[in-house]
């Protein structure tokens, strides 16, 4: 299964539904596939979706996808790494009126220079990118050290300022 999340912020990310129910309907990528669309606007046709759920479906849904396609959201990432996957994260982006700044772009670039994610900014690389993690395999990180990933990557962002 692929599983898509946006995450919880207001803003919509409508991009990146589209683009994985693109693929899906062209049959560039195969499911089944679930997505957690939030506040978006566009529902899907090619997947079953859900706006929200609790904790525990959310943990339940990354513990069985195969495939985790998510925004750049740090709960996000750090609930796929924890499951032992290696997320595609597709940052969401001011210019497209995705979030109020790029933060989620430096996350996502910093942890794909660790090999931690596969960080997508282009959507036409989409397909090659969740190939890349349908073949990748991870250890399963615990919350202390996943969280200690992130807590340097932000300690690093903070000292540049």
């Amino acid at each position: 299964m692929i599983y898509v999340t946006v995450g919880t912020d207001q803003h919509p990310f409508d991009r990146l539904l589209r683009a994985v129910d693109e693929l899906l309907a062209a049959g560039r990528i195969t499911g089944p596939a679930m997505a957690q669309i939030g506040y978006s606007t566009y529902e899907p046709q090619n997947m079953e979706w859900f706006r929200f759920a609790d904790y525990g479906k959310v943990v339940s849904y990354h513990r069985d996808a195969k495939i985790i396609i998510c925004h750049g959201g740090v709960g996000s990432i750090l609930l796929a790494l924890q499951h032992g996957k290696r997320p595609v994260v597709v940052p969401r982006q001011a210019k497209f009126g995705e979030h109020i700044n790029d933060h989620q772009v430096r996350l996502a670039a910093r942890l794909h220079e660790l090999s931690k994610v596969v960080a997508v900014s282009d959507m036409n690389l989409l397909p090659d990118a969740i190939n890349s993690a349908r073949n990748s395999r991870m250890r399963i990180y615990t919350s202390n050290l996943a969280t200690h990933l992130v807590s340097k990557y932000l300690e690093k962002a903070r000292d540049s300022i």
